[in-house]
């Protein structure tokens, strides 16, 4: 009996302890979850303020964050941390392709918003489907620049017809300006591949409602992003159609943006400002284009952060050399081949397929003329040279 009893002690004592042992495991297994949730979330608030930071360090460090959730979440257990951290690893990707790889960094953008837009759906998570379609508008717009085909820039245009639906003029006026912006650049992409004046106008239209929602004092930095942007296309159309009238305007557009891009507060869209104003201003006097141009290249570098932006400049500055009257063709088509080289370091074939293909043909032409201006030089001094040796000799 006293056996029984101490047996019985014994199953009871083990019992308890198994079942110790199941709360304890539980216990660690819940507080396990709550502490990767957790991190998870730690992380996606640090990733946040890196990526606001906007310098290469910052961004990769921000995506080894978004890689190091992957770690600790699945998308069937915490969709919605999953989901966030997707959409921020995609735009990590499309900020990194502004400075590098930019073809593989923009395809692996529209992979991780692609994912995104899965877990936020469009009928239970609008708003959040929304801000990932116009990261992913922004994205086929750029990958148009690298593989000019005419279906990324639809792409583009779909995705920002999309955000439009959700977030719409009335409950979001500040939001709707900024994709009106992006759906301008968009129409203004696709002026290049088809229909160049009707979608340059369908793009102006769009900038020139957005400017009705983002004014100069409530919206100062998205209203001078609109004037360039609006300057530019007017640019463009002057082109092709009443070039005077159009040209005016687009330099109008530019100087309204430097109200807000000043050298002091803003050098680098100071800068690419300019370099808008010095295309402008060189179809009306190439010497005042290359003074601008100019100061524009005293911000910008090949080595800093805005290597496209300095390609640009470059490329440009090439075109007004190359335009300059016949009596000083020749030390400014050296400088326009030098500058032409200078965009091409930036602008590979791989990275920037569209601007390689225009920088590439300048360098060409302006390769060809240095070679005849040679040519010419040296028949002359060989004709000069026979004439002193028939002086000396006769």
């Amino acid at each position: 009996m006293i056996i029984y009893k101490i047996g019985e002690n014994v199953i009871k004592i083990a019992f308890i302890i198994i079942v110790l042992g199941v709360i304890a495991f539980i216990v660690y297994r819940t507080w396990s979850i709550i502490t990767k949730k957790q991190s998870a979330i730690d992380a996606l608030i640090s990733i946040r303020d890196l990526i606001e930071q906007d310098d290469p360090e910052s961004i990769n460090d921000a995506l080894d964050k978004c890689i190091d959730i992957f770690s600790k979440i699945t998308s069937d257990k915490d969709p919605l941390i999953f989901g966030e951290a997707k959409f921020q690893k995609g735009v990590c990707y499309l900020k990194l392709a502004q400075i590098c790889s930019r073809r593989d960094n923009i395809n692996k953008a529209i992979d991780a918003f692609d994912k995104a837009r899965w877990i936020f759906n469009k009928d239970k998570f609008p708003l959040e489907y929304a801000s990932i379609s116009n990261n992913l508008g922004n994205a086929y717009r750029l990958l148009f620049e690298i593989v000019d085909t005419e279906e990324n820039i639809v792409n583009a245009i779909t995705a920002y017809q999309e955000v439009m639906e959700i977030k719409t003029e009335s409950a979001y006026p500040k939001e709707y300006a900024a994709t009106l912006s992006n759906l301008g650049n968009a129409y203004k992409a696709l002026a290049m591949a088809t229909e160049t004046e009707n979608n340059l106008n369908i793009a102006i239209t769009n900038y020139e409602a957005a400017l009705k929602l983002a004014d100069i004092e409530t919206s100062p930095i998205e209203y001078a992003n609109i004037k360039n942007n609006l300057g530019t296309a007017y640019k463009m159309l002057s082109d092709i159609v009443e070039p005077e009238e159009n040209i005016i305007k687009a330099i109008d557009a530019f100087e309204d943006a430097l109200d807000v891009f000043t050298p002091e507060e803003y050098p680098y869209k100071y800068a690419v400002v300019l370099n808008n104003i010095g295309a402008s201003y060189s179809t009306l006097s190439v010497e005042k284009g290359i003074e601008v141009y100019e100061e524009a290249l005293e911000i910008l570098s090949i080595d800093h952060q805005r290597p496209i932006e300095y390609a640009m400049v470059q490329n440009n500055i090439g075109n007004a050399y190359r335009s300059v009257p016949a009596i000083d063709t020749d030390d400014k088509m050296i400088q326009a081949v030098s500058a032409y080289e200078e965009a091409l370091k930036v602008f590979t074939e791989d990275a920037h397929l569209y601007n390689h293909k225009i920088a590439l043909t300048n360098l060409e032409k302006a390769r060809e003329k240095v070679t005849v201006h040679q040519n010419i030089n040296l028949t002359l001094r060989i004709h000069l040279l026979k004439r002193i040796l028939d002086r000396e000799t006769g």
